[in-house]
């Protein structure tokens, strides 16, 4: 096919196709007996500890995983209003078309959260007690584009992993409809807010010559708003390109991506990018001169200070109980003046983290968040920075949930090149922070594709040789190598 740069479309032009989805919701569980019941009228403390202080070992340090895992899905799912920049020029301007179903938009989300869970249990058992920040938006998005690229049993394993609430059939293009009206409804001007922005973008980056079919394109530029243009994937100037668009999209919180997707990279054909950035204000602000050092206790029971933010005010605070009987509590943090993005803190009852992560649900979380109801309370709990890697862990998790084929050069992405490539990894790098003025957090989900080469056969080690003439077989030269350098 003719080669050449793409760009993505001027505003009013990208609007998303819209597609009618089916709807399958999970149900929600009934209401369980909790083991635990930790909610007073007038006081609630919330610790976690996300930096040990020096020499206390790093695998002690079992955090709360689920508090920034979930507080990071609740900002970038809630569908919430800010100012928002999704691509080089949003689809919806002031006065122009009407924003997306918020209702396909919501069912789509739903979908994304479900692998959330699926995701947080898995790499949380890969970290071995230490620290899992995800973006499930960005890694869900990453997805749905490599899906619209996807072909029969390849298809229906992403569909799958996606957890798509409708019919799977890859060829209705419904994942991009589905996730190109949930990006483009929380990126519409009317959700605009002071204290609050969010930004989402998306590319695809074509080794130079490598043909990428036109209604893959299209798809692309239209639904997902993704820039497209060629690179020398195996050149450094390729990856350096790559990191500056990153870092940009980020505002400078996700460094080096092309050190984890394994970029210069000669055998890359095709690498696929979506970044998500958030920054928000408390709609009620910390006191700076209110935090002081406090303790927060490991699961093992050794302690350590930390510096706490306090505050007493109304906070929506619920009860939930996990299928064991486990209780946990649910603690709602907004932010901005509309408050439709907010922080949940999911603290369980027992010092079990492990089990609380491998037990929760997304119907649990729904049915805590139902229960939600405002008290006064004294709230208390650490500010933390932290950044997150994920590449060959998250490569296993989603091969573990069914998506291995897409993984071998028995996958058929046929519809993304003629070339039919296939998926080599997929990398996620994650940052956030939380401090008394409010919240931010960055994500970013890349995946490489590669053409199908031949098994590589590498002499590294020591050999026999031989020198031999075939007609009579006989042996010229023979001996063994041990030492190639000598």
């Amino acid at each position: 096919m003719r080669q050449r740069r793409w760009a993505p479309p001027a505003s009013g032009a990208g609007a998303t196709r819209r597609r009618e989805p089916g709807s399958s919701w999970r149900s929600r569980q009934p209401s369980r007996a909790r083991e635990w019941s930790p909610v007073s009228d007038v006081f609630l403390r919330v610790e976690f500890r996300i930096r040990p202080r020096a020499g206390l070992s790093l695998p002690r340090l079992l955090s709360l995983v689920v508090a920034v895992l979930l507080a990071l899905a609740s900002v970038t799912f809630a569908l919430s209003g800010c100012r928002a920049l999704f691509g080089p020029a949003g689809p919806f301007g002031r006065g122009g078309p009407e924003p997306p179903d918020p209702e396909q938009a919501r069912l789509v989300a739903a979908s994304s959260n479900a692998l959330a869970f699926d995701l947080l249990e898995k790499l949380s058992v890969a970290a071995a007690g230490k620290n899992v920040v995800l973006s499930p938006l960005s890694i869900s998005a990453l997805l749905a584009m490599l899906l619209e690229g996807a072909d029969g049993e390849t298809a229906a394993a992403i569909a799958g992993v996606l957890h798509l609430p409708w019919g799977q059939d890859p060829a209705a293009g419904e994942s991009a409809g589905g996730f190109g009206t949930l990006l483009n409804y929380i990126s519409h001007p009317d959700a605009t807010g002071p204290d609050v922005e969010l930004a989402i973008g998306n590319a695809i980056w074509p080794t130079v010559g490598y043909p990428l079919t036109d209604e893959f394109v299209e798809t692309m530029t239209d639904d997902f708003r993704a820039e497209v243009a060629e690179l020398d994937l195996g050149s450094q100037q390729a990856a350096d390109e790559i990191d500056h668009w990153v870092v940009e999209k980020t505002r400078g919180r996700i460094q080096r991506m092309s050190d984890a997707l394994g970029l210069p990279d000669p055998g890359a054909v095709t690498v696929l990018m979506n970044a998500v950035y958030f920054k928000g204000n408390w709609t009620h602000r910390f006191d700076k001169e209110a935090t002081q050092p406090g303790t927060f206790t490991f699961p093992d029971g050794t302690e350590v200070t930390v510096p706490m933010m306090c505050r007493r005010g109304e906070f929506e605070v619920a009860e939930g109980a996990l299928a064991d009987g486990l209780g946990f509590l649910m603690l709602r943090l907004p932010y901005g003046e509309d408050q439709r993005f907010v922080m949940e803190i999911l603290l369980p009852g027992l010092p079990d983290i492990g089990r609380f992560v491998a037990g929760l649900t997304p119907e649990e979380r729904l049915e805590a968040a139902a229960a939600l109801a405002e008290q006064e309370v004294f709230l208390v709990m650490p500010s933390f920075e932290l950044e997150y890697e994920a590449t060959r862990e998250l490569d296993a998790a989603l091969q573990g949930l069914g998506m291995a084929i897409a993984y071998s050069p028995e996958s058929d992405f046929t519809p993304m090149s003629p070339r039919d490539p296939w998926l080599s990894r997929i990398a996620h790098k994650t940052y956030i922070r939380v401090d008394e003025e409010g919240s931010e957090a960055a994500g970013v989900t890349g995946g490489v594709m590669r053409e199908s080469m031949p098994a590589e056969l590498r002499v590294d080690r020591p050999f026999v040789f031989t020198v031999t003439d075939t007609d009579t077989g006989v042996i010229l030269f023979m001996g063994v190598v041990t030492d190639p350098t000598a």
